[in-house]
């Protein structure tokens, strides 16, 4: 009797892997691009309440930058912050950007940002090149 596996079984096998890993790394790509989406909302949720903070201080413009909303630096490991200053209104579209950086191809250059009407509600958007499938819900 012969022990181990003939070449036809051997060959049945790599194919399998093969169609195997054909469908999930694609899924993966998908995976990774919609958690860079999650992490960029979550790192511009958490800048919101300092943001109002000198909306309702009456700072003037020149304190909205990312330094004094973000507490650091002007980006993070996926995003290059941009903050921009409320109209006369109190209204701001685009007050709160990330223009993704060092993430999925996919993502590359994109931008997911907070506008934020006269009444103080927030609005999570991104621009028109990421795709609907790496959306949250609350952002499409």
């Amino acid at each position: 009797m012969n022990k181990g596996f003939t070449l036809i079984e051997v060959i049945i096998v790599v194919a399998i892997v093969g169609i195997i890993s054909g469908i999930a790394i694609p899924q993966y790509q998908n995976h990774i691009a919609r958690s860079q989406i999650a992490i960029a909302i979550a790192e511009l949720r958490g800048a919101q309440p300092q943001y109002e903070l000198i909306i309702h201080g009456g700072s003037p413009s020149s304190d909205y930058t990312p330094a004094n909303i973000f507490f650091s630096s002007s980006s993070s490991h996926i995003c290059n912050y941009i903050v921009n200053p409320p109209d006369i209104f109190n209204a701001a579209d685009q007050a709160l950007v990330c223009h993704l950086s060092q993430v999925s191809p996919a993502l590359k250059g994109q931008f997911v940002y907070f506008s934020r009407d006269k009444y103080g509600k927030w609005k999570c958007k991104t621009s028109l090149g990421v795709d609907d499938k790496y959306k949250p819900a609350g952002c499409r």
